[in-house]
């Protein structure tokens, strides 16, 4: 409860108690004045509305900092990444702002600042990351609404992917080292991602019965490997594989044997890295077959591209891409689901076409036909 007393200056202070229990204070020249901010004051403590006064003079530079911090169970890669946008696109321009000077207008001049060198996919993590600080912040007392929410950004620009041909997959993997001809092809024929096939153990294959389990993934952060789980449950997964990559996985065991438990190495027996191997067989191999743009990621839109022309089920795709959804596949892959609409009219014409003896459907006869209103 808010309470004013006048002062020996004739003012008037409203005293008060935050929801940490912390006791506020602030002066006006009337009573009338204090008595509109009380009530004001009692209904933001009453509906959670409050925003502490002395919290909101915080800089935002401490504010993002001891959020990013304190937050836990992140993978280190998204930490990595959280911090480098926070580092590079948030600090330079709202370090010194205090949290209650963040304004609709402050975040969308800084969203137009940023849009300007920076492409609509940047843009958007970056203003992800500020508007959970600052929902963090409301949450904390320290603001009384989020001015991050609703801002206005550039529209996002479906990524166009590039899928190999059979033919194109060959071609590269015959062109990569050869240490690395067991990883292209299980890349293109599995779907896995490409920390998933880095962190891929001798132990995950069952070759007798055609089948590997993805179990962890690798993240490379700040020049050092890290193991962990796939990023979503559903990643967790069984896929079985066909004869052709059981023979190049067995052949590519037997002919490059490793101290280590994983699958595929470095050229010198080491744990896989991926900036190591796109920099010294990746791009020359891309350069001299299929040519740019064709990231590792490109064989796992490969493999689900292959998957989709010989008509697997759109939940039987999912689960093989380890995807969350079925939604996250249809909007990644759904584009290339089209043809099947014509499937579905052929079908319908095989079906249908034996009961259909002239151009006009022809009733049999004895059958009556009672039209509405006869």
């Amino acid at each position: 409860m808010a309470t004013i007393e006048r002062t020996e200056h004739g003012t008037y202070r409203l005293r008060w108690r935050n929801p940490q229990g912390k006791t506020r204070s602030r002066t006006f020249k009337t009573r009338n004045d204090a008595r509109n901010h009380q009530r004001q004051l009692e209904t933001d403590l009453h509906t959670g509305h409050y925003a502490d006064p002395q919290g909101g003079k915080t800089r935002l530079e401490r504010w993002i900092t001891e959020w990013h911090y304190g937050r836990i169970g992140l993978r280190p890669s998204t930490t990595a990444r959280d911090d480098s946008y926070i580092r590079n696109l948030i600090l330079p321009h709202l370090a010194d702002t205090a949290l209650r000077n963040l304004t609709p207008a402050t975040i969308r001049s800084w969203i137009r600042t940023i849009h300007a060198t920076y492409a609509p996919a940047t843009v958007h993590k970056a203003h992800q990351i500020l508007r959970a600080a600052l929902e963090a912040a409301v949450r904390d007392g320290l603001l009384a609404t989020n001015p991050a929410t609703n801002t206005p950004l550039p529209k996002l620009e479906k990524p166009e992917h590039r899928y190999l041909t059979i033919d194109e997959i060959h071609q590269l993997a015959n062109a990569i080292d050869p240490p690395f001809r067991a990883l292209i092809y299980t890349g293109a024929l599995a779907g896995l991602r490409p920390g998933e096939l880095a962190a891929l153990h001798i132990t995950d294959l069952d070759l007798l019965r055609k089948t590997l389990r993805v179990e962890r993934t690798a993240t490379e952060v700040a020049g050092h490997l890290a193991y962990g789980r796939p990023k979503t449950p559903a990643s967790l997964r069984t896929i079985s594989i066909p004869t052709v990559l059981v023979d190049v996985l067995a052949e590519h065991l037997a002919t490059y044997p490793t101290d280590t438990p994983f699958v595929f190495t470095s050229a010198t027996g080491k744990p896989l890295r991926w900036t190591g191997l796109r920099r010294r067989a990746w791009k020359r191999a891309v350069a001299i077959s299929v040519g740019e743009p064709c990231t590792p990621h490109v064989l796992r839109h490969s493999h689900a591209a292959l998957a989709i022309a010989e008509g697997v089920h759109p939940k039987v795709l999912q689960a093989r891409m380890g995807h969350s959804s079925i939604a996250v596949t249809m909007d990644t892959y759904g584009g290339l689901f089209s043809g099947f609409d014509e499937d579905v009219a052929t079908a319908f014409d095989d079906a249908f076409s034996t009961t259909f003896v002239s151009d006009s459907c022809q009733i049999p006869a004895g059958d009556v036909i009672e039209l509405p209103g006869s």
